[in-house]
């Protein structure tokens, strides 16, 4: 590839904002360099190296990699885009291994100082801290504390701690400063979204895209073609609202330098990874949320952030939230802050702080947020938006009216955890009831575990992962009346998220379907409606009235009750034998 190609290239990543480029375990061409040069974008090289068991403890393996370090440092160290360099991914090693890092590493020096090393991206998955002879620590963790959203297994802060805008890195990255060492977050986000099969026909080289085409062909046989395009939309929706949390956590953590992303193009090895807001072919998904404008909103080297403790609220509750300015751009930023309230795309309420200088090079202090949250006669969504300068940002902002429901019951209608046979016999006969089991396996036995995140890389790469893609939302469903939602998941889903999605019979529609992962393609819901005979079943996997501290969850269980006690009447039928397999038989 000619230089011109690298700089279309790298003008792609430019505009989602990345600003420098990780190599992972290879080092690019000359005509790179070249191009990161002109384009101002930093580059960081590693030698081709990917051993996660003896690395470097190989006579003939050490050689090779030392003939390749003096290579690469003789050919590209007069590039100023060449920033930093590591030895490998996810290397590790006994002592032995080690000692031939610690001589590369003083080998590199005696070449070139000028450039920043380490002994590895992500050494030891990070188990082992700091190595003391590196310049810098990248990695996915720091003993036991994760520095990223999201690792395999759901683990994380993402999917495992009650939604804010507040969780930050700073204490474990502070021990690894101490040492002397800049420390960024490793392969950062790897939301996988749904694949778009238009893709298919750009393949028209020597590589054939054969797991796409299977995942098409089970979607087909599955149904699940007509309603695909929703799912890859909602399921993008949530990557990228995934990848905003990722930013903004680092960015909440002035001990760290940054993040790399494993990337933003799709990967079409390790079990199809499709991870990225571009597809294989480095196009842009056709999709709103792959718009480089909006990855580019949060992904940027200046940007206000407001350490809201909630996303969701009770009407009358005060917000009262910090704000702080992250500027790592090249100059003070001079300017007050202003916020603003929205509803419906219009301004309700303003506010201004002083004016303030604010150095570039760290999270600076800008002023706090306070207000009392308008009180309606139903839940509403709000956008608060925070400006300094014209540097801007925004968080959606729920409310829900302290009558939102939940612990009553609604006239007609009965809350059921387990059916019994006098209450399917009442069913049969005209009985309406909310039926919302245990959300655990034992339960509903045809279930998966529930997750708020988008599948981790590669469900077949790591298949501890049972799976689920986010929600796909009936948005203008009468059930949803009361709770203000879009087509996708956003904070405010968090906890229904976390019940148990449910195989349901391929004919029935759910009101809030789950899709599932490219490699399985379960048909599965947290909410659906049914006739059994004369009656009527308004079916919950989230397990709701066991969540009632939640403003959001009363809000959705009252607005679910409300449905049902009102023009109830779902014209999909389901037979008495599927609803004993969903809900686990009779109890």
């Amino acid at each position: 590839m000619e230089k011109e190609a690298w700089k279309e290239i790298l003008e792609i990543y430019r505009s989602y904002g990345v600003n420098c480029m990780r190599f992972h375990s290879w080092c690019p061409p000359e005509a790179a360099f070249a191009a990161a040069d002109e384009l101002g974008v930093m580059m960081q090289p590693e030698l081709s190296h990917w051993n996660c068991e003896n690395a470097f403890e190989q006579e003939g393996s050490f050689a090779f990699y030392r003939h390749e370090l003096k290579a690469i440092l003789r050919q590209y160290a007069s590039h100023p885009s060449f920033v930093m360099l590591t030895f490998g991914n996810e290397l590790h090693a006994g002592p032995s291994g080690h000692a031939s890092m610690d001589r590369l590493l003083r080998e590199a020096r005696q070449m070139d100082d000028s450039r920043l090393y380490a002994n590895a991206s992500n050494c030891h998955y990070g188990e082992r801290g700091a190595d003391p002879e590196s310049d810098f620590y990248t990695s996915m963790a720091y003993y036991q504390d994760i520095l990223r959203a999201a690792s395999p297994g759901m683990e994380g802060h993402l999917n495992r701690e009650y939604p804010d805008a507040q969780h930050n890195y700073q204490e474990a990255a502070e021990k690894i400063t101490s040492q002397g060492k800049p420390v960024f977050g490793f392969e950062v986000g790897q939301y996988e979204s749904l694949p778009d099969f238009g893709q298919i026909e750009d393949f028209t080289g020597v590589t054939l895209p054969l797991n796409l085409e299977r995942i098409r062909e089970n979607a087909e046989k599955s149904g699940m073609l007509s309603s695909w395009k929703q799912y890859c939309e909602a399921s993008g929706e949530l990557a990228l609202l995934c990848y905003r949390e990722e930013v903004e956590a680092v960015l909440r953590t002035p001990a760290m330098s940054g993040l790399s992303l494993l990337g933003l193009q799709d990967f079409m090895g390790q079990g199809t990874a499709l991870v990225g807001m571009l597809d294989a072919h480095l196009k842009p998904k056709p999709f709103a949320f792959a718009e480089p404008s909006r990855f580019r909103a949060f992904f940027t080297p200046v940007l206000p952030l407001l350490f809201l403790p909630r996303y969701t609220y009770s009407e009358g509750d005060i917000l009262k939230a910090q704000v702080k300015l992250a500027n790592y751009g090249k100059y003070p930023v001079k300017a007050a802050l202003i916020w603003s309230l929205f509803q419906a795309g219009e301004r309700i309420m303003q506010g201004e702080g002083e004016n303030g200088v604010y150095p570039e090079g760290g999270l600076r202090d800008v002023g706090t947020v306070e207000f009392s949250l308008p009180c309606g006669n139903k839940a509403e969504r709000f956008d608060l938006e925070i400006r300094v300068g014209e540097h801007a940002n925004r968080y959606p902002v729920w409310v829900y009216p302290e009558n939102s429901g939940g612990q009553e019951t609604e006239k007609g209608v009965v809350i059921m955890e387990n059916l019994d046979e006098e209450m399917i016999e009442q069913i049969e006969k005209g009985k309406r009831i909310f039926l919302e089991p245990v959300p655990d396996k034992a339960h509903l036995p045809r279930s998966i575990g529930g997750q708020f995140s988008t599948d981790f890389w590669s469900v077949e790469n790591f298949p501890q992962q049972e799976g689920g893609m986010g929600l796909v939302i009936d948005e203008g469903h009468p059930a949803l009346a009361g709770f203000p939602t879009e087509s996708h998941s956003n904070w405010q889903w968090w906890v229904p998220a976390h019940g148990r999605p449910v195989v349901l019979p391929q004919r029935i529609h759910p009101i809030i379907t789950v899709p599932d992962c490219h490699s399985r393609l379960k048909h599965m819901g947290l909410l659906a409606e049914f006739r059994l005979g004369k009656g009527a079943v308004l079916f919950s996997s989230m397990g709701l009235h066991f969540q009632l501290q939640y403003p959001e969850t009363r809000a959705l269980l009252g607005s679910l009750l409300a449905y049902a006690a009102g023009e109830f009447a779902p014209d999909q039928e389901i037979t008495r034998k599927e609803l004993e397999e969903i809900t686990g038989g009779v109890w």
